[in-house]
């Protein structure tokens, strides 16, 4: 269903294209999809972090460990030339990330405060509800 409402089907044109299944229960099945779409991008976002951090840990580990076999007294001159590009390659790769950090904590900055609008927006219909419920009780 997900792939026929990507191509820009309306409910009506889905519902006609699945066997057995009403306008109604594919607008449920979207609604549905929205929200777990939702909740896949707040979970990406910690999963990402994780990533990010796991990387530049591998990154600075293998800077590490080349630097050790660059400075093996016994090391050929090609050898060291070859482990001085890849220094540089790590070294670079260790600034573009940590470059990428601000863009990355920016999302989840994002993400939680789009988490606190909605917990403010609950609240608010809440308090309208029972505001609501006592004008009618008195």
């Amino acid at each position: 269903m997900l792939e026929l409402h990507s191509q820009g089907l309306t409910q009506e044109q889905i519902a006609a294209q699945i066997v057995a299944v009403s306008q109604p229960t594919i607008s449920g099945d979207l609604a549905y999809l929205e929200k777990e779409s939702i909740n896949l991008l707040k979970n990406s976002s910690t999963q990402i972090a994780l990533e990010y951090r796991t990387v530049l840990s591998n990154l600075y580990q293998l800077r590490r460990d080349a630097w050790v076999e660059y400075n093996r007294p016994d090391i050929d001159l090609d050898s060291k030339l070859a482990l001085t590009h890849t220094i540089e390659r790590l070294s670079i790769g260790i600034f573009n990330m940590l470059a990428s950090s601000d863009l990355i904590q920016l999302e989840l900055l994002e993400n939680e405060k789009q988490r606190i609008q909605d917990v403010q927006d609950d609240l608010e219909t809440v308090r309208k509800v029972r505001d609501d419920v006592n004008s009618t009780v008195f």
